[in-house]
């Protein structure tokens, strides 16, 4: 790996698989009529695997790396066809790793803020996504669905007026009582759907005081 080394500008404390994924690289390189049009090489292996480990996602660590998504994506392939002992299939297993690593630091340092009092959001974030059957949030507002239609200089029927005016549904509202009605229930004290008048306008409407 001393040459493998001196020729990528391997960094100080890379984790092993990332140096083992450049070596299998490096091996494929050297068997193959090395165009350089051919991406798979050491010192991009290198710069990619890098880059998702720093939390990147694959597009963007493609273009730190200097290659393209479209060919990251048939190194998949490849590593699907080829198996697991192949360079492609292990430069495949280290891109997972990486992925991995980024999302445990991640996970790391949430979990270190949540025990700061000051940061309890972090830690209630956590159990949200991590068990969403037990720590999502409940939907207690009240369901309001709002249709609106507005015809602008169109001659129309009135029942096509009708059907395009500015409608309002409401599907559950609290009445005077604090009480939670359903929709269309006429009730004395509750308040029914409102549907606006077919001459509605968006004008405002005159006050008599």
């Amino acid at each position: 790996m001393s040459e493998l080394a001196t020729e990528t500008h391997v960094p100080d404390a890379v984790p092993d698989y990332i140096l083992g994924a450049c070596g299998a690289a490096a091996e494929w390189w050297a068997r193959s009529d090395q165009d350089p049009r051919i991406k798979f090489q050491p010192a991009v292996i290198l710069k990619l695997l890098t880059a998702i480990r720093e939390g990147m996602h694959y597009e963007p660590a493609c273009a730190v790396a200097g290659v393209s998504y479209r060919q990251f994506l048939n190194w998949q392939h490849i590593a699907d066809d080829q198996g697991p002992e192949t360079p492609h299939g292990i430069v495949s297993a280290a891109v997972k790793v990486a992925e991995a690593e980024a999302e445990n630091e991640s996970v790391r340092y949430v979990r270190a803020a949540s025990r700061d009092p000051r940061f309890w959001a972090a830690g209630m974030t956590f159990v949200e996504r991590r068990h969403p059957d037990r720590w999502r949030r409940p939907s207690d507002a009240p369901s309001v669905q709002v249709t609106v239609g507005v015809a602008l200089g169109i001659q129309v029927s009135d029942e096509q007026r009708r059907a395009i005016v500015p409608t309002v549904q409401i599907a559950q509202i609290p009445n005077i009582n604090g009480e939670v009605v359903q929709a269309g229930d006429t009730t004395p004290g509750t308040v029914p759907d409102a549907t606006f008048a077919s001459d509605a306008s968006l004008s405002p409407v005159p006050r008599n005081d």
